[in-house]
C-alpha cells in the first residue's frame, strides 16, 4: 500500500492506494487524485516520495489507476470476486497514520444513487479514500470509497476488476 499526495493549485488533498499488479500499477479514488497537477506515492516505511502519473480513470466509478515507474519492487493484494453478508473485511489506509480497522459486510450488494456498493460496518476516516478493503485471507474484496464514523461503502472488486480488464492488462 502507498500514501497518495494530490498536488492541486491551491489545496493538497492525500488518500490511500495499493498495487494491482507488478507492472507498477496503483489503484485509488478517482475524487483524491482529480484536478492534480502532480500527484506523489510513499510507502509506509519510507521517507522517499515517488513521482506518479495518472494511467486511466472512471470518474463514474471513482476508480484512478496510477503508474509510478521508479519504483523498484513491491507487493501487490490478491482480488477476490466472493464476498458474502457477515464476512469479516479489514480497512486499510493512511488517515492521521496507518490504521487497520476490522468490521463486517453488512450487504454485499447495497444500491445507493445509481450504483452498487458494499457496506461495511467498518469506520474510516479522511485519507482512507483509495484503500483495500480485505478478507480474512488477504483477498481485496473492494475499495473504500465513502465512509462516515458509522460505517464504510466499498466499491466491489467486480467494478476494480472489470475497469482493469477494458485496459488490457492482468492484475496479476
Amino acid at each position: 500500500m502507498v500514501q497518495v499526495y494530490a498536488s492541486r493549485e491551491n489545496i493538497s488533498a492525500f488518500g490511500t492506494g495499493f498495487f494491482i499488479n507488478s507492472e507498477n500499477k496503483i489503484i485509488t479514488n478517482y475524487h483524491v487524485i482529480e484536478g492534480a497537477k502532480y500527484v506523489y506515492v510513499t510507502f509506509l516505511d519510507d521517507k522517499y516520495a515517488y513521482k506518479a502519473d495518472l494511467y486511466a480513470y472512471d470518474k463514474e466509478n471513482d476508480m484512478a489507476v496510477l503508474y509510478a515507474e521508479d519504483i523498484l519492487s513491491h507487493d501487490y493484494l490478491p482480488i477476490t470476486l466472493d464476498v458474502e453478508k457477515n464476512e469479516s473485511v479489514y480497512t486499510c489506509g493512511f488517515a492521521d497514520d496507518y490504521m487497520v480497522t476490522k468490521g463486517k459486510v453488512l450487504e454485499p450488494k447495497s444500491f445507493y444513487q445509481g450504483d452498487y456498493y458494499i457496506d461495511t460496518s467498518n469506520v474510516v476516516m479522511e485519507g482512507n479514500s483509495g484503500g483495500p478493503a480485505v478478507n480474512s485471507d488477504g483477498e481485496v474484496v473492494g475499495i473504500v470509497t465513502l465512509g462516515n464514523s458509522f460505517s464504510t461503502s466499498l466499491i466491489p472488486s467486480y467494478e476494480l476488476f472489470n475497469f482493469v480488464h477494458n485496459l488490457n492488462y492482468s492484475l496479476y
